[in-house]
């Protein structure tokens, strides 16, 4: 009997645990979902003060706003990233493949604007890759029939 006891007891310990270790994993998506808006927020007014002071449209005025608007464009990916993983209770590979997609989009607009092409194949590639994963994801979602994801896989 007293060994059953313990057994419970352990039982209980450990989900006790679990639980509170769940919720420092959801408050630290939602802080740091916080942060990234916040970041986001300072990065917008950076870009309407470079675009209020925009004088002529040569290519190195427009560079810092279209940089400021593809940098935008991958916090908020991450953003959405968080808040789903807090929400739903799993981890959307999709989700940081699209983060992905958009940041190497953006490296590869940089070195575009920079001229300096050295990196450019292997950023294609990468590119390349990104775009094949989301592809095969995308088809695979669709093959699947509407199965709820496990709540464990973080």
């Amino acid at each position: 009997m007293g060994g059953n006891m313990m057994v419970e007891a352990k039982h209980i310990t450990l989900e006790s645990l679990s639980r509170k270790m769940e919720f420092v994993v959801d408050a630290s998506s939602l802080i740091l979902a916080a942060v990234l808006i916040i970041v986001g927020v300072m990065i917008l007014g950076a870009t309407v003060q470079d675009l209020l002071h925009l004088s002529s449209g040569t290519l190195h005025d427009t560079r810092a706003v279209v940089l400021n608007v593809l940098n935008i464009l991958v916090i908020m990916e991450l953003i959405r990233m968080f808040l789903k993983m807090e929400v739903k209770q799993y981890f959307q590979v999709t989700i940081l493949i699209d983060a992905g997609l958009v940041f190497v989009v953006r490296e590869i607009l940089v070195t575009l604007y920079d001229n300096a092409q050295d990196h450019l194949a292997g950023q294609l590639m990468v590119f390349m890759v990104f775009c094949a994963a989301r592809l095969a994801l995308g088809w695979a979602g669709r093959r699947k029939p509407d199965a709820e994801a496990p709540k464990a896989v973080r």
